[in-house]
């Protein structure tokens, strides 16, 4: 459209000045995007940037741009495209952006050397959801072949290659039917579902776009206010889809940046972190938020008051390198376009005198309207962001303009046009190279298929299932190193309070050293407890060299931090990623093991309705494998190895057995269930059996009789330490069971009573025994192995002495034995211990409910309902049983 002398017409004035904002409004966008591009190449050269991108950018400009004729028509604004009605032409512009953006140059990371713009975690998943959706458009890909229109592809193919292949030099007078000519050709083909699969292949192997996966462990869980923050301000732009992931980015971005804000003043090398989005609601979100802390800045340090429009212009060009323009990294994907960007293009040439001259254009035309230069940029400034009251002010500005001005302005905005259409022509022309490369790739994949279709199709089901599979191993690292943040929030605010928690240790038989470094688990639990920064560094930097297919490694490591924090509802949740993420590598069959144990440890400890039969067939599943196992072992490490796995899962499938047993007589105290119904006597008996057999399974190899001299020194520890955990969980319920049977649930004749008062006596002893190696104190061992014979008062000194490492929870439980103990031992001591022990229980059942009187401290942890009434029962039926007792020996006594 030429712009003339009709906009001054009084006949026509309207629709002439309403024409007229809008070209204002055009060049101002063109100004803004060529003020964002030279900013970049003029300010950045002094750091690193780095760009990220959104799924809706990465979709558009290297996937599918062909898309820009029907279902991204309304993404056309993510071009810079000036008053351009041919879609072909848009398409192609696409194209060359997508090129240039997911180039090399566009952000080159010199730690790394990776290539390509990134994408951060939450966006990825959006990416990865899009891309599934794409793969599962035909129904397969022979169906994709079949309606394929080969003779219509092959023929725009072939008129492609001819006109990306014309002369070098090509005459101004046949220059835009040769361009319109290109771009039909070039477009129709780039709408075909070949050429998106085409591009997602070289997506996949050229890794043109990377997810982030060494975020700093903190930005996987940032803060909540801050994120809840972005979220009001995109609702109060009018944003209504993916706000919480959009406001997830923001937030991580400013993290990202105030971090390396903090390396730019200490005067170190530092990195600019990008966001490139055409989300213009984002744009004004972001803009809203960087304009009220510019406003709370001292004047004239980032921005004036602008008594002309009455209000603060940020300061974007008198001081080229101020604070607001450093700290405003929201860009536009329009200013990466071909024509703002030849040198980054392969076509030896710049167009530069040709570029400078459409900005000069549209600056003069701006200063025009508005009268001064820093107007003039807030006014393309907010034409990028899509401010919506920027043609209300052009029209206001306009109002101002004497006719004579108008006319400038309207012989201004032709001349822009003109050189416009120009720089657009010689883009396309001067860019044949790059568009010759790409229809060059398409045409050999196209010859491929023609050649053996069926290999083609076998090919296309590989990258399906190749790159879904890579999609969602990077979407499970995300999501593992989400949870480890959280794991780490809880363990934190778990270690800072005075907390009575049982501190239950998940105890894996896998290698987690790639994780761990040099420390023990239990040093990097407390690590996180304590918030021991240098050791949570050295496990971060672990982390960020672990591959996505190794993510499983990272989500048992969360397990074990979840149990050491009894979140049981999270230990089961990554238990059941672990497993599923596990049974993808058919390799990694005890690896599997290892997650069922943990799935079926979470599922005991919550102990909802279904979980006990869930956690059952788990713990039978992995004890049938382990006997195998055993059997087929050829060597004595493996064999014990597998051993200990299989006292693992018998003494945890006892443990389940108790407390489901108890969980169902306690509810059936009350309404009448179906649920309530008891287990059966069979299984009632078989407890003590299971957990028997642990103890003979794991008690050889505790004293080094079956580890083989060969075994690794630090898988060798790591045996013993699960070893002794089974031990010291078996020894200590098989004693409760029996008490149990015989005090607890006496009145209850389908909670077995197996009690006999020697074998009782014996199995606290041992219990004694094993407890009094403490928690990981292998110090004690000499002391105890001198008084195993016969010397029970010498062990009972040493436990007491590693009771201080003990939780509330498992003291009491052996005070529970203790009473009992002491009510069958002719000790004529008896009645002074007895009422220790009494004391002690009350002590600790008062702790344990929260009103310990401990000096202010307030209550920390209050153990999940069932588990708390349960331990009341316990308490107040065993301090039942001592009155009863003590009576008697007080009678004896007399």
């Amino acid at each position: 459209m030429t712009i003339t002398g009709p906009y001054l017409e009084a006949s026509t004035l309207r629709d002439g000045q309403d024409q007229l904002v809008e070209r204002v409004h055009e060049a101002a966008r063109l100004r803004g995007l060529a003020y964002f591009n030279d900013y970049d190449a003029s300010y950045f050269p002094r750091c690193t940037i780095r760009y990220y991108v959104d799924p809706a950018v990465a979709l558009l400009f290297l996937i599918w741009p062909g898309r820009l004729n029907e279902e991204e028509r309304h993404n056309q604004n993510y071009l810079a495209t000036v008053s351009e009605k041919i879609v072909s032409k848009k398409v192609v512009d696409a194209v060359l952006t997508g090129e240039r953006l997911f180039s090399k140059e566009a952000s080159e990371d010199v730690e790394t050397d990776a290539t390509g713009p990134f994408m951060m975690p939450d966006h990825w998943r959006e990416f990865t959801r899009q891309l599934k959706a794409f793969f599962s458009g035909p129904a397969n890909p022979q169906e994709f072949l079949e309606k394929f229109d080969k003779d219509a592809f092959k023929a725009d193919l072939d008129m492609a290659t001819n006109l990306v292949g014309a002369e070098p030099t090509i005459g101004q007078s046949t220059a835009d039917s040769y361009a319109e000519e290109l771009c039909e050709a070039v477009s129709r083909i780039e709408h075909t579902r070949f050429m998106e699969v085409a591009m997602v292949s070289r997506l996949r192997h050229s890794k043109l776009l990377r997810p982030v996966i060494n975020l700093p462990q903190d930005l996987y869980r940032v803060d909540t206010q801050v994120v809840n923050d972005w979220t009001r301000r995109l609702k109060n732009v009018g944003k209504r889809g993916a706000i919480r992931t959009d406001a997830i980015v923001l937030a991580q971005m400013e993290a990202l940046n105030a971090m390396e804000h903090t390396k730019a003043r200490r005067g170190e090398n530092y990195v600019v972190h990008c966001l490139v989005t055409g989300d213009l609601h984002m744009h004004n979100a972001f803009y809203e938020q960087r304009y009220q802390w510019a406003e709370n800045e001292p004047a004239g340090y980032v921005g004036e008051y602008d008594d002309g429009l009455d209000r603060f212009v940020p300061d974007f060009d008198g001081n080229r390198y101020s604070r607001f323009m450093q700290h405003y990294t929201l860009r536009h994907p329009a200013q990466f376009v071909a024509m703002l960007n030849q040198k980054s293009l392969h076509n030896n040439s710049s167009s530069e005198t040709l570029f400078k001259k459409v900005v000069k254009n549209t600056e003069y035309l701006l200063t025009s309207v508005t009268q001064t230069e820093s107007r003039s940029l807030q006014l393309a400034f907010d034409t990028v962001r899509g401010d919506p009251g920027v043609r209300r002010e052009i029209q206001q500005l306009l109002h101002k303009v004497p006719v004579t001005g108008k006319r400038e302005i309207s012989e201004r905005l032709v001349a822009t046009l003109s050189e416009w259409r120009s720089l657009t022509g010689s883009t396309f022309l001067i860019n044949r190279a790059t568009l010759r490369d790409r229809v060059s790739a398409t045409k050999k994949a196209f010859e491929v298929m023609e050649r053996d279709p069926a290999a083609y199709i076998a090919g296309l089901e590989n990258l399906q299932s190749e790159l879904i599979e890579e999609l969602d191993e990077t979407v499970l690292l995300f999501t593992a190193r989400r949870i480890l943040a959280e794991m780490r929030e809880t363990a934190r605010n778990f270690g800072n309070e005075r907390s009575i928690a049982r501190r239950m240790h998940a105890r894996l038989l896998i290698n987690l050293a790639d994780i761990t470094g040099d420390l023990l688990m239990i040093d990097v639990l407390k690590a996180y407890e304590n918030e021991d920064l240098q050791t949570i560094r050295q496990i971060e930097d672990n982390l960020e060299r672990l591959p996505a297919e190794e993510s499983w490694r990272i989500l048992l490591f969360c397990a074990i931090v979840a149990a050491r924090v009894s979140g049981w509802e999270r230990l089961v949740w990554i238990g059941g990623r672990a497993l599923n993420a596990i049974r993808e590598k058919t390799e990694l069959v005890e690896e599997a093991y290892e997650a069922r144990y943990v799935v079926a440890l979470g599922r005991r400890m919550r102990l909802k309705p279904g979980d006990f039969h869930a956690a059952q067939q788990l713990l039978m599943s992995a004890e049938q494998h382990h006997r195998s196992a055993i059997e087929a072992a050829e060597d004595a490490s493996d064999r014990a190895m597998e051993q200990v796995r299989l006292a693992r899962s018998l003494s945890e499938h006892a443990t389940l057995c108790l407390f489901e047993q108890s969980r169902r007589l306690m509810v059936s105290a009350g309404a009448k269930i179906s649920e309530s119904d008891a287990l059966d006597e069979d299984i009632m008996r078989s407890i003590p059996d299971m957990f028997d057999e642990a103890i003979a399974l794991v008690d050889p190899i505790v004293t080094n009789v079956l580890v083989a001299d060969d075994i690794d020194e630090r898988d060798r520890d790591r045996l013993l330490r699960v070893a002794r955990f089974v031990q010291r969980q078996a020894t200590l319920n098989l004693p409760l069971f029996g008490i149990f049977g015989h005090v607890v649930f006496r009145d209850d004749p389908a909670f077995v009573d197996t009690f006999q008062a020697d074998t009782f006596i014996s199995q606290v002893e041992k219990a004694q025994l094993v407890w009094a190696l403490g928690h990981e104190n292998t110090d004690t061992l000499d002391e105890v192995e001198e008084a195993r014979e016969d010397n029970r008062a010498a062990i009972a000194a040493i436990f007491d002495d590693i009771r201080s490492d003990l939780s509330e929870v498992i003291e009491l439980d052996f005070e529970v034995l203790f009473i009992c103990y002491e009510c069958e031992s002719s000790d004529p001591d008896a009645l002074s211990k007895l009422k220790r022990h009494k004391e002690n229980i009350n002590r600790l059942y008062a702790k344990l409910r929260g009103s310990s009187d401990d000096s202010g401290h307030r209550r920390a942890w209050r153990p999940e309902a069932f588990e708390m009434s349960l331990t009341e029962r316990m308490k107040s039926t065993i301090i039942a049983f001592y009155e009863k007792q003590t009576r008697g020996k007080r009678e004896v006594s007399k």
